[in-house]
């Protein structure tokens, strides 16, 4: 499961990739700078309604990388 880091400073997120690697079946993934946190949210936002919406789990996957 990718876990997607955004933000600026290099070592911080590789910090917080380290913290993800250490989870069985994660992945990091740099997302870039710290402004795509917005969409990273935005995504969360509609998963988390689509699930509440049609009573189900949903997933949105990172393909290619």
């Amino acid at each position: 499961m990718p876990v997607l880091i955004a933000g600026e400073d290099a070592d911080c997120k590789e910090r917080v990739a380290e913290l993800a690697r250490e989870i069985p079946n994660f992945r990091a993934v740099d997302a870039g700078p710290l402004a795509n946190a917005a969409l990273l949210e935005s995504v969360t936002a509609l998963e988390l309604n689509l699930n509440r919406l049609h009573k189900k789990r949903t997933a949105i996957q990172i393909l290619g990388l």
